[in-house]
């Protein structure tokens, strides 16, 4: 599927943006199957440790901006010293992080600002020299979208020290890098996220002091240049320059007070959005909502302060193809795994063994299969006979005996000979027959549970075999050792028989008798040869079968195999058992039913993992033991998984689609979109003040050549379902298993934003700012600590005295307002209070002078002028009693009226400082006013 994608920089300050960007990265891998984001799509992350840094940036991607020594830093060139607190902390370096102390960590930025201009000048070079030719050529079917500018953002938190000690500088730094068409968006983590973590002791005051500088600089400021030192000075304030041009503020808290737990989930909510404003169509849509409210953001003042904040919430209802295919993948492997290496129903393995030892002639009890086979009867015939007459009567002793040895050893040799030849060729006849016998069973269902039973129980069927021929060698070695004391002739019988001379026939006969013995000894022998080479011959099967089996506690091969087997059935075990959670729904994603992927699995051919070891010889599926059992379990997963990549085809749209077609289930699939439209409420919680607006963004996939009616689904959901909008905005995700939903709400003052944590992270702010002594304040800069120099990030609001006397004021104005109806035709009321240039005027009958038409001057300028109104009683009061006469000669719809006329007025006057914050007072003041009259008119 081709993909277009918008020249984006990511920048990542401290450990939490550098997290959050490398969410992102993973994010994007997750898409696009291992594929690190295009060139155009620029990550860069800075932190004043390296700690922060994950596997998945390199060294490009991440920049450490660490300080040797502090007093070096301040000493250098720049304006460091003049703002730096010294003294701020003990250490003279900052090399392991910024400690959550803001001005260490805004330190670091001057002390590489040379280099972080170069890492952020180098990033946007990249992403604004590429074409959609150059994407092309290096990721395929990647592509631009038609927009030339670039969409900067900078993450970071504004509880710790280097992402909340910086973001502004790199805010303006970015500024002066970029053209006046790109875009720069923060997005800030607020200091909740951070309070139960370790070090959080300065999180709220550090979050407090970061969004009063932040509210400044977003109205503008008072225009200055800061000098970073290497010819680096840039332009801090003015109305044309604030830091950023839309502002997210990220809470772990959403609007409905439902909380995330962990900031992992937070940084994953990041690392999703970020990925999806980084892809054309979520992109595209999201900037046209961007384009409708950044006015808002920058207009109408609540109670003076300006609403520019933006909330930001996403969900997900996920058709879970890949974890539904990994999950059958790993249920089949592991119920092949558990039935392979079980002997299953299977008795008969004792039976079994005995037929094969009779079908192969490995018999012995009863039956001499082997012995018969190594040395039959009369197999092989010897020379036995008796020694002639000697020529000699010398030594007829050692003559006989010599004879006897002779012939003795001539037939042990013969008997050996033959047997070992017999033998030889039995044990490969035998071996040849066991590994017939392995190949065939191993591919089979249960084939290694089986295998090991049936080769365990050959092996104890050997082991008695060759206990029996111990036993019987031993006998015959027995009754040998009987022949040779009792059959053969002594040396005294030979001498005697010799002494008769002239008598032969007893020399002969003695000969004779010595030759009955060694006959008999021949075959004690040649039993014990056939026995002894039995010994060997059950020897060497053993040891052929201890190699699969293995023995004395070392496994063998089929053993290793079985063992990795268990322990990859154990893994898939595990694996299971975390899908398992995995699979629920969290705070950001909703899973649909995987019935409806059951229905398209039943239609999947037939999963049969035996063909995996299909012509393999046993000696190829026991290699495998060689592998790690994650290894080994991922051979049998990937099989399943090829099997069941055609499912990957069926998006959530077609889905979607059949459901609704169907009339099936349509209530269940209303409640589940609703579920994930419900749940990208914004992170954020706020007052109810201002009127924000929300926009919502919903994402499905279109994938070219496929027949989806798109529109009907988009039908059902805005018929069926709540989305709070009007007109909610469409766009096409890149996730062909995702519906995904934005919900922006902008136009929210800060001081509301985050309801009674911003009070008490005010608390704490002053805590530490009143008690300081010059050596530690929670501001980047040790003068704006000073009330004067920063605003409150709250609006001043006086007395309940002052504030009904603004009321009053407010309304004169808008009752004195040029009337334009024309049905009226009653001569015009004379206004109350107008203005003449600069000066600001009050009708009073008491206090003007009637020469003058009763005119009264207050003062030069709107807050001097509100100042003499309010502080003067009599005045007061004579204005009180003609607006509450007006509103009895003319009716309460006709103030209505007049009122909301003037709120538009004052929206969009032009005006900063002291003025912004009354007219925003004001505005506040006519609303109360009027509310008095009908709630239904609140604004």
């Amino acid at each position: 599927m081709s993909v277009d994608f918008r020249k984006t920089l990511i920048v990542g300050l401290g450990g939490t943006g550098t997290k959050a960007v490398g969410k992102m990265k993973q994010e994007f891998r997750s898409n696009f199957v291992g594929e690190d984001p295009p060139r155009v799509i620029q990550l860069r992350c800075f932190d004043t440790t390296t700690g922060s840094k994950s596997g998945l940036l390199d060294d490009v991607e991440f920049t450490p901006m660490q300080v040797e020594d502090i007093d070096v830093a301040l000493d250098g060139e720049g304006d460091a010293d003049q703002w730096y607190p010294r003294g701020v902390t003990n250490q003279k370096d900052i090399m392991d992080g910024a400690h959550a102390i803001r001005s260490s960590g805004r330190l670091a930025f001057f002390a590489n600002a040379s280099k972080i201009r170069q890492k952020l000048q180098g990033a946007i070079d990249t992403v604004r020299s590429m074409s959609s030719e150059d994407l092309t050529r290096d990721k395929g079917d990647f592509g631009l979208t038609e927009e030339n500018k670039v969409n900067a953002y900078i993450v970071s938190s504004l509880a710790g020290g280097t992402g909340s000690g910086t973001f502004l500088d790199f805010a303006y730094m970015l500024n002066s890098l970029l053209s006046p068409t790109d875009r720069i968006a923060g997005i800030l983590l607020l200091p909740t996220i951070f309070e139960n973590r370790a070090g959080a002791r300065f999180v709220g005051g550090n979050g407090y002091a970061s969004l009063k500088e932040l509210d400044y600089w977003m109205r503008g400021g008072t225009r200055k240049s800061i000098d970073y030192g290497d010819n680096i000075s840039l332009d801090w304030g003015g109305d044309q320059n604030p830091p950023f041009d839309q502002t997210y503020l990220v809470d772990d808290v959403s609007e409905d007070r439902k909380k995330v737990t962990g900031i992992d989930k937070i940084l994953e909510f990041l690392g999703q959005s970020l990925f999806s404003h980084a892809t054309v169509e979520t992109a595209k849509k999201g900037q046209d909502v961007i384009d409708n409210i950044s006015a808002a953001t920058m207009n109408d003042p609540v109670k003076g302060k300006y609403p520019h904040y933006i909330g930001i919430g996403m969900s997900n209802l996920r058709l879970p193809v890949e974890e539904f295919i990994d999950k059958k993948a790993s249920s089949e492997s592991h119920n092949f795994i558990e039935q392979y290496i079980n002997l299953g129903e299977d008795t008969s393995i004792e039976e079994e063994v005995t037929s094969f030892m009779e079908s192969k002639e490995l018999r012995e009890k009863g039956f001499d299969d082997v012995i018969d086979a190594i040395l039959s009867e009369n197999e092989v015939d010897p020379d036995l006979s008796p020694i002639s007459e000697p020529e000699t009567r010398d030594d007829p002793v050692t003559a006989i005996k010599q004879h006897r040895e002779t012939k003795l050893d001539n037939a042990r040799t013969i008997y050996k000979d033959r047997a070992k030849e017999n033998r030889k060729e039995k044990t490969e006849n035998a071996k040849e027959a066991i590994r017939t016998k392995i190949n065939k069973v191993i591919g089979t269902k249960n084939g290694v549970g089986k295998l090991h039973s049936f080769l365990e129980s050959l092996s104890t069927r050997l082991e008695t075999c060759q206990t029996l021929m111990k036993k019987e060698k031993k006998d015959w070695e027995e009754k040998r050792e009987g022949v040779e004391k009792s059959k053969y002739p002594t040396d005294e019988q030979i001498q005697d028989a010799e002494n008769h001379w002239f008598n032969r026939k007893p020399l002969q006969n003695i000969a004779r008798d010595d030759q009955k013995a060694f006959a008999e000894e021949a075959e004690h022998i040649r039993q014990i040869v056939r026995r002894d080479e039995a010994l060997t011959f059950f020897g060497d099967l053993l040891e052929f079968v201890d190699d699969y089996i293995g023995q004395e506690g070392q496994g063998g091969k089929l053993t290793g195999f079985k063992n990795q087997l268990q322990e990859a059935r154990e893994f898939l075990d595990d694996k299971i058992e975390r899908a398992q959670v995995e699979r629920k729904s969290d705070e950001f994603t909703f899973n649909l039913d995987q019935a409806h992927l059951e229905e398209k699995f039943e239609d999947v051919e037939e999963i049969n993992l035996q063909r995996l070891i299909k012509d393999k010889d046993a000696e190829a599926i026991l290699a495998w033991r060689e592998l790690t059992h994650e290894e080994l379990a991922e051979k049998f997963r990937s099989y399943v998984r090829d099997k069941l990549s055609e499912l990957k085809d069926t998006d959530i749209s077609s889905v979607l689609e059949e459901v609704i077609n169907s009339d099936s289930q349509t209530s269940k699939l209303t409640e589940d979109i609703q579920t994930i439209v419900d749940r990208a409420t914004p992170l954020w919680m706020y007052k109810p003040y201002g009127n924000p607006e929300t926009f919502i963004i919903l994402s499905l996939p279109e994938i070219p050549g496929e027949d989806i009616n798109l529109e009907s689904v988009k039908d059902f959901i805005s018929d069926k379902v709540s989305l709070d909008v009007k007109e909610p905005q469409w766009a096409s995700s890149i996730d062909p298993y995702r519906l995904q939903t934005f919900k922006i709400k902008a136009g929210v003052p800060g001081f509301a934003v985050g309801k009674e944590n911003m009070e008490r992270f005010k608390r704490d702010y002053l805590t530490r700012e009143k008690k300081r002594s010059g050596d530690f304040t929670h501001h980047i800069d040790k003068e704006w600590a000073n009330e004067k120099e920063l605003p409150d990030l709250f609006p001043s609001k006086g007395s309940e005295e002052e504030e009904e006397r603004l009321r009053y004021w407010s309304v004169a104005f808008a009752i004195s307002q040029e009337d334009v109806r024309p049905q009226e035709e009653e001569p015009q009321d004379k206004p109350l209070i107008w203005t003449s240039g600069s000066y600001y005027y009050v009708r009073s009958e008491k206090l003007g002078k009637e020469i003058d038409d009763n005119k009264l001057k207050l003062a030069n300028g709107r807050v001097a002028a509100f100042e003499e109104f309010k502080d003067n009683d009599e005045l007061f009061e004579e204005i009180k009693k003609k607006v509450e006469k007006a509103v009895q000669d003319k009716g309460s719809d006709y103030i209505v009226s007049d009122c909301e006329d003037r709120i538009e007025v004052l929206k969009n006057a032009n005006s900063e400082g002291e003025v912004r914050e009354l007219i925003g007072r004001e505005i506040e003041a006519i609303k109360d006013y009027i509310s008095n009259f009908d709630e239904n008119k609140i604004l």
